[in-house]
């Protein structure tokens, strides 16, 4: 059961972080049921997904494709969905009803949201045609421009008092680990609750290190529809104690499952945060730019993988690139490989799952002469050895803090205060919007043992990615992530 919103609210403005935006940074959050209402919502079905000739409804031997439900007619709460397709209805589509704990059945159709289209837009119905390449979501900052024409900046939050954390924990071992020992009913802990903030980017932006000269190499890992999360504990005294913050992850992207793992989050102890001067506990968060990992420093910041296996580090620029070309039909996968083993500098190895068969068949993808990087005549070219998030470090371009606090040391472009309240769209829109999940009546978060929900992309799928790099991201269950996270450094 929810704790009252009440409860919910009161932390959400004890803990608002504050937000230090790269002077070159485009994208600030917005509100995920502002944007799914301006989204248009496609089906891929049969796999592969990542082929547009599986996109669109019937008939799919006719361009250009047609969405499930055109752009601007979704409707996010059921009682506003008068003449528009309320998202939890039956054929909707995307909505998978409460999943077993640790279980995603591989599917037979997926669902995404498209917001501002593919890269280079253009407008309906000449989305997905014969023509049309599809390769990329919408890359560049105009094309962003009309679709989020009366956008503010917004966060939603999701509070689990302890007993529901007793409750949510007693079904959830991620990885072995006990969340309700070593968490929700540890006495160390003093009866912990729980405060998530989930963050939705309209675009994450994130090239190959190494290789952004080299064709496509700027556009590697980007996509549309990003997540990201800052978390607190709080004991029950209502001092907070840990602090969790997502990054992204450069290892493989896709586990088995068919379940791609683009973030993760790491724990801090609380007292390692820096405030912001003249209110309650407000962290200072710095974003890194274009990927939108969130850290407690300035500065540049070495990004290691949250998954094992063999990263894009791999081998060359063509070679990394090539292997999305070549590969085709069930989705690659790359879980991961012993800690320790390395596999020759020279090879690409890649994992791909053969219906339900047991075991691993492993493909070698050599730097073969004549092998371009991304068309590049640059054979040599290789990855960076180290990925890096960069943020600003004492200027920036954006702060988004709660009013009256200010951030010392620290100079930006621009400085807005969080608005984030309960409102009423104005007549004739009269739609109503939030700042507290509410999963009995917000379908779209991600589905739980005790709850249906989205499972869908929160952007659009895009040709020619197998790996899941490109195509939009499913929310994770952060709630989960961090709980599993504070298990982790608990359990060393």
């Amino acid at each position: 059961m929810m704790p009252p919103p009440s409860d919910a609210r009161t932390f959400a403005k004890r803990f608002e972080p504050v937000l230090l935006f790269h002077p070159n940074e485009n994208m600030l959050p917005v509100d995920p049921k502002w944007y799914l209402e301006r989204c248009s919502m496609w089906r891929a079905s049969p796999a592969p997904f990542d082929d547009k000739a599986n996109w669109g409804e019937a008939p799919q031997t006719v361009f250009p494709r047609v969405p499930q439900v055109e752009r601007g007619n979704l409707a996010a709460l059921k009682n506003e969905a008068t003449g528009k397709v309320w998202l939890g209805a039956l054929g909707a589509g995307g909505l998978v009803g409460n999943r077993p704990q640790g279980e995603r059945p591989r599917p037979i159709e997926e669902r995404f949201f498209d917001f501002a289209g593919w890269d280079t837009p253009v407008d309906p119905p000449n989305e997905i045609t014969a023509a049309t390449i599809n390769r990329h979501a919408a890359l560049n900052a105009i094309d962003y421009s009309s679709p989020l024409k009366g956008s503010q900046p917004w966060y939603y939050v999701e509070f689990m008092s302890n007993q529901d954390l007793l409750k949510f924990t007693s079904t959830r071992t991620p990885n072995g680990l006990d969340l309700f020992r070593l968490v929700a009913n540890n006495a160390q802990l003093s009866a912990p609750s729980a405060l998530v903030y989930h963050f939705l980017f309209p675009l994450h932006f994130e090239g190959l290190e190494g290789c952004e000269a080299a064709g496509e190499g700027a556009n590697f890992a980007s996509f549309g529809g990003e997540w990201a999360s800052m978390a607190v504990l709080i004991d029950s005294s209502n001092t907070p104690i840990f602090i969790g913050l997502t990054s992204r992850n450069i290892g493989d992207p896709s586990i088995l499952g068919d379940e791609d793992q683009r973030v993760g989050m790491q724990v801090f102890k609380w007292t390692d945060a820096v405030l912001g001067t003249g209110g309650d506990a407000h962290p200072l968060l710095f974003v890194s730019v274009g990927t939108h990992g969130l850290y407690l420093t300035p500065g540049p910041h070495n990004v290691t993988p949250f998954t094992a296996g063999i990263s894009a580090g791999g081998g060359s620029c063509g070679a990394v690139e090539k292997l999305d070309d070549v590969i085709s039909g069930e989705a690659v996968l790359s879980p991961g490989t012993p800690p320790g083993t390395q596999p020759p500098p020279t090879w690409v190895v890649v994992l791909k799952l053969l219906g339900l068969v047991v075991g691993w068949v492993v493909l070698g993808i050599e730097e073969a002469e004549g092998w371009s990087t991304f068309g590049s005549t640059e054979v040599d070219a290789t990855p960076n050895a180290v990925s890096t998030d960069q943020t600003g470090t004492t200027t920036f371009g954006t702060i988004l803090a709660p009013a009256a606090i200010t951030v010392p040391g620290f100079t930006a472009t621009r400085q807005i205060d969080w608005q984030v309240n309960p409102f009423t769209a104005p007549a004739p829109d009269g739609r109503k919007y939030d700042f507290v999940i509410d999963r009995t009546s917000q379908v779209w978060w991600v589905p739980r043992t005790e709850s249906a929900g989205w499972d869908g992309r929160w952007g659009p799928r895009v040709t020619n990615d197998p790996n899941n790099r490109r195509a939009g991201m499913r929310c994770p269950d952060f709630m989960e992530m961090f709980l599993e996270g504070i298990a982790v450094t608990l359990n060393k």
